[in-house]
């Protein structure tokens, strides 16, 4: 509010930008004539031995491309924007109080049509944090951060309650994985183009690492946390079934440390450190990697437990104002923004009375219908746009969910077996609350889009 200039420019307070940075940010914003513009930020040298291991760490601060000149999302640390763009989505959210502002304001611009352009040479060097605990604090604040983004806009969230980005996210974790066929049978091909046409031939790994992280998610902890601790318990009451339960628990472990082990061994190889400092390196840098999901987790759900008492709920039947053009552009355009959003949809058939199909992921097929409406009263005359989300279960969907019921009723008729109970019970719960999920969720970014075309919702609907 106080900047009189027409770019606003955003640095962390313990960071600090290269000589050309600005220069950089406003070339790379005018020549893609976009709302803003980012780069990247990197540790600084001779930071310290801990500070150096965070910087091979999850969580950091980073940027997310689209493409090399185009970016899903930059970090507050290193960001500008036209300051006519940030008026046209109302500034930044002042509830956003430990992080996630930066995350609000992109999805903002993105979904009006905007363009976020990336310069590689807007440098700005940020310190990472310089102890554990620091680290660990912070990720519980991102996690937090993270449940009050969720509870905003869970459209932006799978149906198992992770965030989903279209682009590609840029940190030494993600790029060491990037850079490395691994297993070695997974070899990368290299697009040469019809009659080898292409001129600038890329290379594309088929490895791609979002599965090879589930492994440390603490999702997955918590699942081999609890049969390892069954089959410890059911030593002394079903010894041969224990020993089952924990040949599962530690394949699950080894699962969980391998790919800590080899994300911290690719991640700290571009780091001078040699002999015993490298492997001191690898051991710390392992176990951030298996304590950030958990400190993230833990603020998660903290931040849920806070705002637990007033959710934001989307219904599935809305009223927005919009003439007949309007709601041809809300379906058009609707398409592509939940497909960025990880929706997989389709139009419906020409012999349906539906207009859109959401196919997944999930345990249901949504469904929406749209109306347009014309009032003529002399009160309250206009033009709307109704829409109605309608949902059908999947065929598979009943047996999952007797496949669940059936194993929580086994594990709670064996004693031992009550810690798997928990995991199971919160599987099953997100199946059987999946149906108002899926709804909010899809219904939250279709109103987000129609305001994007100025189809304000009609406050008067219910």
């Amino acid at each position: 509010e106080a900047a009189t200039g027409e770019i606003v420019a955003f640095i962390d307070s313990d960071a600090w930008p290269d000589a050309d940075w600005l220069y950089y940010l406003v070339t790379a914003m005018e020549e893609q004539r976009a709302a803003a513009a980012g780069g990247p930020n990197i540790a600084p040298e001779g930071a310290g031995f801990i500070a150096g291991c965070v910087d091979c760490s999850p969580g950091n601060p980073t940027h997310v491309l689209l493409d090399d000149g185009r970016a899903e999302h930059i970090p507050g640390c290193n960001m500008a924007f036209r300051k006519s763009a940030l008026h046209e989505i109302g500034l930044f959210d002042a509830t956003h109080r430990t992080a996630g502002d930066d995350v609000d304001v992109c999805w903002k611009l993105l979904v009006r049509g905007r363009t976020i352009a990336f310069s590689p040479v807007a440098v700005v060097h940020h310190h990472r944090r310089g102890t554990v605990r620091a680290y660990l604090r912070q990720q519980k604040n991102y996690g937090y951060a993270e449940a009050h983004l969720q509870r905003r806009y869970p459209g932006r969230y799978n149906f198992f309650g992770h965030q989903v980005w279209q682009g590609s996210i840029y940190d030494s974790v993600h790029d060491g994985l990037r850079n490395r066929n691994f297993p070695m049978f997974f070899t990368g091909k290299i697009y040469q183009g019809s009659f080898g046409s292409a001129q600038f031939q890329s290379i594309y790994q088929p490895f791609l690492t979002w599965w090879f992280q589930i492994f440390t998610t603490a999702d997955w902890q918590l699942g081999a946390g609890a049969m390892l601790l069954s089959g410890i318990l059911g030593l002394q009451f079903a010894a041969q079934a224990a020993i089952v339960a924990l040949a599962l628990a530690m394949t699950m472990w080894l699962l969980c440390l391998g790919s800590a082990v080899f994300c911290a061994v690719e991640a700290t190889r571009r780091k001078p450190w040699r002999g015993m400092r490298r492997l001191t390196a690898v051991l710390v840098v392992t176990s951030l990697h298996l304590t950030q999901p958990l400190a993230r987790g833990w603020g998660r759900l903290k931040g849920w437990w806070a705002e637990r008492e007033s959710p934001l709920v989307f219904p599935p039947s809305q009223r927005l104002y919009g003439n007949l053009s309007q709601r041809e552009q809300l379906l058009e355009g609707l398409q592509e923004h939940w497909r960025a959003c990880g929706w997989v949809n389709r139009p419906s058939c020409d012999w349906s009375d539906t207009d859109l199909e959401i196919t997944g992921p999930g345990p249901y097929r949504l469904f929406l219908t749209t109306v347009y409406e014309e009032n003529l009263d002399r009160d309250h005359a206009g033009h709307y746009v109704q829409y109605r989300l309608t949902a059908k279960m999947k065929p598979a969907t009943p047996l999952i969910i007797a496949g669940l019921v059936l194993m929580l009723i086994a594990t709670c008729l064996l004693p031992w077996m009550l810690p798997v109970a928990v995991p199971l019970g919160l599987i099953l719960r997100k199946y059987l609350t999946a149906r108002r999920t899926m709804s909010n969720a899809i219904s939250q970014l279709t109103e987000e889009y129609g305001g994007a075309l100025g189809m304000a919702k009609a406050e008067d609907y219910t």
